[in-house]
């Protein structure tokens, strides 16, 4: 039998505004590295141990914003929940009917920010994914090209249209053809694509410019 103590501090309390602003900041750093966990995740990329994150998350304004000693503890409590999960999946392939459903990734920890805030927290991971991938990529002996995409969604890819740079041209541009509903891109002569697919090739085109300079253009 273990005994515990429960203490309840109220907001009069002269301790609670820094223990709810170290709250704060814990709950940042855990979100954040939970962020990168869960995409390379679910993009199949495998799973970023406790040491690999620490070593991720070392120059994030969340990790730094605390003690070192502290900040690896979090990464730490993040790291055992996933364990927990990986735990959890073996066992209802087992045995499902010990489960109400099946188990479900690490959340967030519930955090109260604005819409400009939560904006900042997703971008700022972003970066430590872009690090992840990198770091992965020269394992395995691969190049990651980093590259600026403005207009790759609205420039036509079939059509082979010119995609600036945002910011660099006098005049605004314009293009042959252009995205009729969510997920659909229609070219100048009604053929149709994934827009995610033609972002995607004139994103490559941005990184290769020749890459498809031998491409048929007279049925887009």
């Amino acid at each position: 039998m273990q005994l515990t103590q429960r203490h309840i501090i109220k907001s009069t309390e002269h301790r609670f505004a820094q223990i709810d602003e170290l709250a704060f900041k814990s709950k940042n750093l855990y979100n954040a590295a939970n962020y990168v966990i869960r995409q390379s995740f679910i993009y199949g990329w495998g799973y970023v141990s406790y040491n690999e994150m620490n070593r991720l998350m070392k120059s994030h304004e969340a990790y730094k914003a605390m003690p070192a000693k502290v900040s690896q503890q979090i990464l730490m409590v993040l790291d055992k929940n996933w364990k927990s999960f990986f735990e959890a999946v073996k066992a209802y392939k087992v045995d499902s009917s010990k489960f109400t459903g099946s188990p479900k990734l690490p959340k967030y920890k519930d955090i109260e920010l604005g819409k400009k805030n939560n904006q900042n927290f997703v971008s700022i991971p972003h970066s430590r994914l872009i690090e992840m991938l990198e770091y992965k990529a020269r394992l395995a002996g691969i190049t990651v090209i980093v590259q600026e995409e403005s207009y790759t969604s609205r420039s036509s890819f079939l059509g082979l249209d010119p995609i600036p740079v945002y910011g660099k041209t006098e005049k605004e541009p314009v293009f042959t053809g252009g995205r009729i509903k969510r997920g659909l891109y229609k070219t100048s002569t009604g053929q149709l694509i994934n827009s995610d697919v033609n972002a995607a090739y004139n994103i490559l085109r941005k990184a290769i410019p020749n890459a498809f300079r031998t491409l048929d253009r007279s049925w887009a």
